[in-house]
Parts: C-alpha cells; sequence; structure tokens
C-alpha cells in the first residue's frame, strides 16, 4: 500500500502494510511520539484520505477522531492513505 505522508510541509510517499503500525513503518522519519499505546496523543496526524484500523483512542477526543485524527502507534492502514502532521 502507498502511503503519501506530509511533515511541515514536506510531502514524501512510502510503501507500507497493513502487518504493523503506521509508526513502526514511519519511525525513520523522525514523527514525535512517546508511550506507543495511544495514551499520550504525541504521535497524532490527520488522517486526509483513506482507510485506517484504529485500535485505542484514548487520547483524542470524539470530535477529534470524528475530524479524522489518529494516532499512528495504534493505527493500522487498511488502503491506500494519505497523512498530515
Amino acid at each position: 500500500m502507498e502511503l503519501l505522508i506530509t511533515i511541515d510541509g514536506s510531502t514524501k510517499s512510502l510503501e507500507i502494510s497493513e502487518e504493523q503500525t503506521i509508526l513502526e513503518q514511519i519511525d525513520h522519519l523522525d514523527i514525535p511520539y512517546s508511550c506507543l499505546e495511544g495514551h499520550c496523543g504525541t504521535c497524532v496526524c490527520r488522517l486526509i484520505s483513506g482507510e485506517v484500523d484504529m485500535k485505542d483512542s484514548l487520547a483524542l477526543t470524539d470530535k477529534e477522531v470524528e475530524n479524522g485524527y489518529i494516532l499512528t502507534c495504534q493505527s493500522y492502514a487498511k488502503t491506500d492513505i494519505e497523512l498530515e502532521f
């Protein structure tokens, strides 16, 4: 699957799988994170397009989830996705 990721205005394209969390696959891009359990919210980003399976969203409000925010440490890509940090 393809991931289009925008960090501070710069966009990159990567190949990812649904086997690992998104964060595990983009860690080399110096994405901020802390707990890896969905509690801190440090790895939050906005899902622009595509579909993910987010296991836990403890650090996010219902409104944030409704507005497309995901925790990359808890999310697995189900389709090609586009993220913005």
